[in-house]
């Protein structure tokens, strides 16, 4: 089953009947049928504030948007659009293009930006039900790197 963030549907396997819904990578669910696919897309959908999922639909654009200027070849196979023509992400990412977003944005955007779109990144990949490259160490290791290389430290209270 693939969720989409853009219109909170479902895909179901190229219009077969039934769906599988992927909790975790270990926990499978039994195959749900058309109908309990879309009731659970709707909750989750539910679930996220409207502000939330707009964040989520402009960070995947900018990332569909840079894939079609600088990776034309991999925004072939997953840059589609969204209801209103616009580009957006459609399939997932290599791990590879992940880290070069990384690199292409480090002195462009801040980092608690970057970092924003790379949760909205793993949050698609996590909604798609498949292996989330934004979970990979060295992800998580270059995203450490580069807050650290931007000395951004959190804002915190004053200690009493």
């Amino acid at each position: 089953m693939a969720y989409d963030i853009d219109q909170g549907t479902t895909d179901i396997d190229q219009g077969h009947s039934t769906a599988r819904v992927t909790m975790s990578r270990t926990t499978d669910l039994a195959p749900l049928s058309r109908v309990e696919a879309e009731q659970v897309a709707a909750l989750v959908k539910a679930g996220k504030k409207a502000n939330t999922l707009a964040a989520y639909q402009s960070d995947l654009r900018q990332v569909a948007n840079w894939l079609l200027a600088d990776k034309p070849a991999l925004a072939s196979q997953v840059v589609g659009t969204d209801s209103q023509a616009r580009p957006t992400l459609c399939g997932p990412l290599p791990v590879e293009a992940v880290l070069a977003y990384i690199v292409a944005h480090q002195d462009t955007l801040a980092y608690p930006s970057l970092r924003r779109h790379i949760a909205s990144l793993s949050t698609f990949h996590g909604l798609q039900a498949v292996a989330n490259p934004c979970k990979e160490q060295l992800v998580r290791d270059t995203l450490k790197g580069l807050r650290r290389r931007q000395q951004h430290d959190p804002k915190r209270a004053p200690a009493l």
